[in-house]
């Protein structure tokens, strides 16, 4: 590549501020102005640290509803910032490592599309690995100083954060290449971490990391993450005096899952009154951990109880239970497809909950689309419909059969006149919810006749009058 083609680190950040939605770039370029002004070459020990989460904080309201599509060019812009920035300005070589950890561990992922999120991952890291951290950690050697720096405080958040997405990718079991490995894909210098520049908090976290050993638990007021990323404006030291170690390693912790806590072992069954009753007014009190952890029989009496509910007057107050109930679809529908695809001869009685429990849950979404809630108050909802995607047609019966497809046609339907053109940004699973009925249809109807026609402009399903 020419000199001419060689672009400043000022014009590249310049570039990423015009990549950012429109409504946010005044916010975001102010943010970044303010944090890079704060920054010194020489981390302060007790400087405040408050005003500058409260910054971080910002950033990530953005970040975390970046696109999967979008977020791959600000990277490639960001990755180049880095390289550009390394020689001239420590300052904004921190700016441009905070926008990058940002972007990757508030990305709220497309667990439908792992694949995809696994492959931009392990690209990007090929590229850190091949050039910008073998040089960071040259320069980090050649300081002059024994403070710690910003030098070694990018170094290790871009280590900390890219080895958090290999434990992701793994957790995925979507490997993006044969040479991937969780311990050896991000190279680390094991020598820097003792270097005096690096701030101590960093250190510590990072060696538990690499060790995979329990992290340090903040005070209350902070998180993990907070007393990661304001190493970069004051070194606080005496922080590690207020920490505490953990005993066992708690799911929680994993620094890059935003999302619902993995499903408990089923608690021992105990006799409940039901909750269907001619004068229910409310939810069980216990109604999230029935979800969670309940049997089929409870989780599918605790559906139909808010099922009910929903067309009474108490919406505004249902709002809560509703999205949790939404956020928990992929889960409860896992757990009913492991019990039947365990066994050789699906039990009758699960096969019953399984197709009772999919219409319930479809009829959910179905109402959260056509109320706008899937709009306003729970954004990037494709993320959670992964598991209506491959479902078990073949084991339904043909009342529970008609009404999955039924109630899958109407819920597409009100999804598509929600969102319209931009659902094309999370077409995988819509697709792939036609395309599962479809053929199901196909494979049925030489069987049985079924009342029902399908209109393949809209991808909706009607009853036959």
């Amino acid at each position: 590549m020419g000199t001419d083609d060689k672009r400043t680190a000022s014009v590249i950040l310049m570039d990423f501020f015009n990549m950012l939605p429109l409504r946010e770039l005044t916010n975001v370029s102010s943010t970044l102005t303010e944090i890079r002004n704060s920054l010194n070459d020489v981390i302060p020990n007790t400087n405040p640290i408050a005003s500058f989460l409260c910054k971080v904080k910002q950033l990530q309201l953005v970040f975390m509803k970046i696109s999967i599509v979008l977020r791959k060019q600000m990277k490639s812009i960001l990755l180049e910032g880095l390289e550009a920035s390394l020689e001239i300005s420590n300052s904004l070589l921190c700016i441009f490592t905070l926008c990058l950890c940002l972007l990757e561990l508030s990305a709220l992922r497309n667990c439908d599309r792992s694949d995809l999120e696994s492959e931009d991952i392990w690209t990007t890291i090929q590229m850190l690995n091949s050039s910008i951290l073998p040089k960071l950690c040259e320069k980090i050697k050649q300081q002059k100083t024994n403070l710690p720096s910003l030098l070694s405080w990018s170094y290790c958040m871009l280590e900390f954060s890219y080895y958090a997405c290999t434990e992701w990718i793994y957790s995925q079991g979507c490997k993006p290449s044969l040479s991937f490995d969780i311990h050896n894909s991000v190279v680390l210098d094991e020598i820097i971490l003792d270097h005096p520049t690096v701030p101590v908090i960093m250190r510590h976290v990072l060696y538990a990391q690499i060790r995979n050993k329990p992290y340090l638990t903040p005070p209350t007021s902070r998180t993990l993450l907070d007393l990661m990323f304001s190493s970069a404006v004051s070194s606080n030291a005496g922080i590690l005096n207020s920490c505490k170690c953990q005993k066992t390693y708690g799911s929680y912790d994993c620094s890059l899952e935003f999302d619902e806590p993995p499903v408990q072992p089923i608690k021992v069954e105990r006799k409940i009154n039901p909750v269907l009753t001619d004068s229910l007014h409310e939810l069980p009190s216990d109604f999230q951990d029935n979800l969670q952890t309940g049997s089929f029989e409870t989780i599918l009496l605790n559906l139909s109880a808010l099922k009910q509910l929903w067309t009474s007057d108490l919406q505004d107050s249902l709002l809560e239970p509703l999205v949790f109930t939404l956020r928990q679809s992929p889960f409860i529908l896992k757990r009913l497809r492991s019990c039947l695809v365990n066994n050789q001869k699906p039990d009758e009685t699960n096969v019953q909950f399984y197709e009772q429990i999919y219409t319930i849950l479809l009829q959910l979404w179905f109402q959260a689309a056509t109320n706008r809630i899937l709009l306003k108050n729970f954004p990037q909802s494709y993320i959670w419909l992964c598991g209506f995607t491959c479902p078990m047609y073949e084991v339904m019966s043909i009342n529970g059969f008609h009404n999955a497809v039924l109630w899958t046609g109407r819920f597409l339907t009100a999804y598509e006149n929600l969102f319209r053109i931009s659902i094309v940004n999370s077409a995988h699973w819509y697709l792939q919810m036609i395309t599962d009925a479809v053929i199901a249809v196909i494979d049925r109807s030489g069987k049985v006749h079924l009342p029902m026609k399908i209109d393949t402009t809209t991808a909706c399903w009607n009853s036959s009058t």
